[in-house]
Protein backbone atom coordinates (compact mmCIF):
# COMPACT_ATOMS: atom_id res chain seq x y z
CA UNK A 1 0.00 0.00 0.00
CA UNK A 2 3.01 2.43 0.64
CA UNK A 3 5.19 3.19 -2.14
CA UNK A 4 8.82 3.57 -1.55
CA UNK A 5 12.20 5.12 -3.02
CA UNK A 6 13.95 2.36 -3.60
CA UNK A 7 13.87 -1.51 -2.81
CA UNK A 8 12.97 -3.60 0.50
CA UNK A 9 14.00 -5.93 2.59
CA UNK A 10 12.19 -7.55 5.06
CA UNK A 11 13.36 -9.27 8.85
CA UNK A 12 11.26 -11.08 11.49
CA UNK A 13 10.80 -8.13 13.34
CA UNK A 14 11.18 -5.19 10.95
CA UNK A 15 10.50 -3.22 8.04
CA UNK A 16 13.90 -2.24 6.25
CA UNK A 17 13.69 0.67 3.67
CA UNK A 18 16.73 1.35 1.36
CA UNK A 19 17.18 4.62 -0.22
CA UNK A 20 18.02 4.55 -4.10
CA UNK A 21 19.16 7.53 -6.90
CA UNK A 22 15.59 9.61 -6.75
CA UNK A 23 14.01 9.87 -10.24
CA UNK A 24 12.27 13.36 -11.36
CA UNK A 25 9.38 12.48 -10.19
CA UNK A 26 10.68 11.05 -7.03
CA UNK A 27 11.99 14.36 -5.98
CA UNK A 28 9.31 16.74 -4.66
CA UNK A 29 9.19 18.11 -1.16
CA UNK A 30 6.29 17.69 0.07
CA UNK A 31 4.28 15.27 -1.89
CA UNK A 32 0.37 14.67 -1.02
CA UNK A 33 0.28 10.80 -1.65
CA UNK A 34 -3.19 9.07 -2.00
CA UNK A 35 -2.80 5.50 -1.23
CA UNK A 36 -2.75 3.40 -4.16
CA UNK A 37 -5.48 0.50 -4.25
CA UNK A 38 -3.50 -1.15 -6.06
CA UNK A 39 -0.02 -0.39 -6.27
CA UNK A 40 0.69 -2.52 -9.74
CA UNK A 41 -1.95 0.27 -11.47
CA UNK A 42 -3.05 3.23 -9.11
CA UNK A 43 -5.15 4.69 -11.40
CA UNK A 44 -7.46 1.50 -10.21
CA UNK A 45 -10.41 3.19 -7.90
CA UNK A 46 -11.00 1.83 -4.17
CA UNK A 47 -14.30 -0.22 -3.69
CA UNK A 48 -16.86 0.80 -1.80
CA UNK A 49 -20.58 0.86 -1.24
CA UNK A 50 -23.58 2.96 -0.73
CA UNK A 51 -23.30 4.00 3.18
CA UNK A 52 -20.04 2.90 4.02
CA UNK A 53 -17.99 3.96 6.76
CA UNK A 54 -14.37 4.25 5.09
CA UNK A 55 -11.16 6.38 5.54
CA UNK A 56 -10.18 8.22 3.03
CA UNK A 57 -6.33 7.25 3.12
CA UNK A 58 -3.71 9.66 1.85
CA UNK A 59 -0.03 10.83 3.49
CA UNK A 60 3.07 13.55 3.03
CA UNK A 61 6.02 12.26 1.94
CA UNK A 62 9.35 14.58 2.05
CA UNK A 63 7.80 16.56 4.56
CA UNK A 64 9.97 19.42 5.20
CA UNK A 65 7.84 21.98 7.56
CA UNK A 66 8.11 21.69 11.15
CA UNK A 67 5.34 24.62 11.49
CA UNK A 68 3.06 21.91 10.42
CA UNK A 69 -0.29 21.17 7.70
CA UNK A 70 -3.82 21.82 7.32
CA UNK A 71 -5.31 19.16 5.54
CA UNK A 72 -9.04 19.54 3.94
CA UNK A 73 -11.21 17.26 2.20
CA UNK A 74 -14.05 18.12 -0.07
CA UNK A 75 -16.26 15.92 1.11
CA UNK A 76 -19.49 17.93 0.38
CA UNK A 77 -18.12 18.04 -3.48
CA UNK A 78 -19.01 21.59 -3.87
CA UNK A 79 -15.07 22.80 -5.32
CA UNK A 80 -14.71 24.98 -1.62
CA UNK A 81 -12.22 23.48 1.13
CA UNK A 82 -13.04 26.53 3.29
CA UNK A 83 -16.40 25.21 4.82
CA UNK A 84 -15.20 21.71 5.67
CA UNK A 85 -13.00 20.22 8.51
CA UNK A 86 -9.61 21.40 9.20
CA UNK A 87 -7.28 19.74 10.89
CA UNK A 88 -3.27 20.10 11.91
CA UNK A 89 -1.22 17.71 11.28
CA UNK A 90 2.90 17.49 11.77
CA UNK A 91 5.85 15.64 10.41
CA UNK A 92 7.95 13.02 11.25
CA UNK A 93 11.17 14.07 11.96
CA UNK A 94 13.02 10.50 11.71
CA UNK A 95 11.09 9.81 8.26
CA UNK A 96 10.37 12.94 7.34
CA UNK A 97 6.42 12.40 6.43
CA UNK A 98 3.06 12.83 7.52
CA UNK A 99 2.06 9.37 8.27
CA UNK A 100 -1.72 10.23 8.18
CA UNK A 101 -3.51 12.63 6.19
CA UNK A 102 -7.18 10.68 5.67
CA UNK A 103 -10.51 10.95 7.71
CA UNK A 104 -13.13 9.07 7.75
CA UNK A 105 -15.88 9.36 5.63
CA UNK A 106 -19.53 8.28 5.50
CA UNK A 107 -20.15 7.03 1.35
CA UNK A 108 -23.03 8.66 -0.39
CA UNK A 109 -25.98 6.89 -1.38
CA UNK A 110 -26.12 5.82 -5.03
CA UNK A 111 -28.48 4.46 -7.97
CA UNK A 112 -25.92 2.95 -9.80
CA UNK A 113 -22.75 1.94 -9.57
CA UNK A 114 -20.52 5.07 -9.76
CA UNK A 115 -17.25 6.48 -9.67
CA UNK A 116 -16.95 9.72 -7.12
CA UNK A 117 -13.45 11.49 -7.00
CA UNK A 118 -12.78 13.29 -3.33
CA UNK A 119 -10.28 15.72 -3.04
CA UNK A 120 -7.99 17.32 -0.57
CA UNK A 121 -5.97 20.52 -0.08
CA UNK A 122 -3.20 20.29 2.26
CA UNK A 123 -1.17 23.52 3.02
CA UNK A 124 2.22 24.07 4.11
CA UNK A 125 2.20 26.48 7.46
CA UNK A 126 5.92 27.31 6.64
CA UNK A 127 4.93 29.00 3.25
CA UNK A 128 0.98 28.90 2.94
CA UNK A 129 1.43 27.25 -0.36
CA UNK A 130 -1.56 24.76 -0.63
CA UNK A 131 -0.99 21.04 -2.84
CA UNK A 132 -3.77 19.02 -3.89
CA UNK A 133 -4.64 15.41 -4.48
CA UNK A 134 -7.83 12.80 -5.35
CA UNK A 135 -8.70 9.76 -4.05
CA UNK A 136 -10.23 7.59 -6.27
CA UNK A 137 -13.95 5.98 -5.15
CA UNK A 138 -15.64 3.18 -7.27
CA UNK A 139 -19.06 3.13 -5.25
CA UNK A 140 -21.13 -0.25 -5.69
CA UNK A 141 -24.75 0.30 -5.65
CA UNK A 142 -25.69 -1.52 -2.32
CA UNK A 143 -25.50 -2.06 0.97
CA UNK A 144 -25.60 -4.94 2.59
CA UNK A 145 -28.50 -6.40 4.60
CA UNK A 146 -28.53 -7.11 8.29
CA UNK A 147 -28.44 -10.89 7.18
CA UNK A 148 -25.13 -12.00 5.67
CA UNK A 149 -26.79 -14.96 4.25
CA UNK A 150 -28.34 -12.25 1.98
CA UNK A 151 -25.05 -11.35 0.87
CA UNK A 152 -24.14 -12.51 -2.74
CA UNK A 153 -20.43 -13.74 -3.82
CA UNK A 154 -19.79 -9.88 -5.21
CA UNK A 155 -21.26 -8.15 -2.54
CA UNK A 156 -18.74 -10.41 -0.33
CA UNK A 157 -15.67 -9.93 -2.26
CA UNK A 158 -15.91 -6.33 -2.39
CA UNK A 159 -16.40 -6.05 1.41
CA UNK A 160 -13.66 -8.21 1.54
CA UNK A 161 -11.45 -5.76 0.07
CA UNK A 162 -12.98 -2.72 1.73
CA UNK A 163 -12.15 -4.64 4.53
CA UNK A 164 -8.44 -5.70 3.92
CA UNK A 165 -7.39 -1.58 2.76
CA UNK A 166 -8.62 -0.72 5.66
CA UNK A 167 -6.90 -3.19 7.97
CA UNK A 168 -3.77 -2.31 5.68
CA UNK A 169 -4.38 1.98 6.43
CA UNK A 170 -4.27 0.79 10.19
CA UNK A 171 -1.34 -1.14 10.35
CA UNK A 172 0.32 1.81 8.31
CA UNK A 173 -0.81 4.38 10.82
CA UNK A 174 0.19 2.52 14.25
CA UNK A 175 3.73 1.61 13.13
CA UNK A 176 6.62 3.11 15.68
CA UNK A 177 9.74 2.50 16.82
CA UNK A 178 11.38 4.62 13.75
CA UNK A 179 14.85 4.81 13.29
CA UNK A 180 17.58 6.15 10.72
CA UNK A 181 20.63 4.35 10.00
CA UNK A 182 22.83 5.77 6.91
CA UNK A 183 20.65 4.79 4.00
CA UNK A 184 17.92 2.90 5.91
CA UNK A 185 14.75 3.58 7.89
CA UNK A 186 13.05 1.22 10.28
CA UNK A 187 10.08 0.37 12.17
CA UNK A 188 7.88 -2.20 13.61
CA UNK A 189 4.24 -2.89 14.32
CA UNK A 190 2.78 -1.00 17.83
CA UNK A 191 3.49 -4.44 18.98
CA UNK A 192 6.99 -5.62 18.03
CA UNK A 193 6.09 -9.16 18.17
CA UNK A 194 3.40 -8.78 15.56
CA UNK A 195 5.52 -7.39 13.05
CA UNK A 196 5.94 -10.40 11.27
CA UNK A 197 2.15 -11.34 10.51
CA UNK A 198 1.72 -7.81 9.48
CA UNK A 199 4.80 -7.83 6.73
CA UNK A 200 2.52 -11.27 5.90
CA UNK A 201 -0.45 -9.07 5.56
CA UNK A 202 0.84 -6.93 3.47
CA UNK A 203 2.86 -9.29 1.02
CA UNK A 204 -0.47 -11.28 0.60
CA UNK A 205 -2.44 -8.46 -0.64
CA UNK A 206 -0.11 -7.24 -3.24
CA UNK A 207 1.48 -4.12 -1.23
CA UNK A 208 4.80 -2.76 0.06
CA UNK A 209 4.75 -2.78 3.87
CA UNK A 210 7.22 0.00 3.71
CA UNK A 211 7.26 3.89 3.47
Amino acid sequence: MFRIVGGFALSALMFFVFAAPASAQDIEQNEVKIIPYSQIDPRLPHPAHSGARITLKAMIRRADCNAGYNVWWDTNFNGNFDDDFSREVSRNNTTDAVWDIGRNFLVPDVDRDTSLNVNVRVRNRCNNQDKFATMRLFIYDFEPSNDPVNWSDEQIEIMTQMGIQEALWNIHRTMGGFSARNTTLEAHDQYAEATGMSLWAFTINGHQPAY
